[in-house]
């Protein structure tokens, strides 16, 4: 029983853990808002390009 005890990670090494994993998907989330908005970017320019290409 003490080592079934021993082997189970401290609520330190877990809150360690969540942070990384906390870390990875902020940084993930920011990666794709900037896709998103250069999507959004490149879109907004070719609609207006087209406009201008009609007239």
């Amino acid at each position: 029983n003490e080592k079934y005890i021993k082997e189970r990670t401290t609520a330190g090494e877990r809150l360690q853990a969540i942070n990384i994993i906390e870390r990875l998907v902020l940084h993930e989330r920011e990666r794709i808002a900037e896709r998103a908005r250069n999507d959004d970017d490149e879109r907004q320019i070719s609609l207006f390009e087209e406009q201008h290409s009609i007239e």
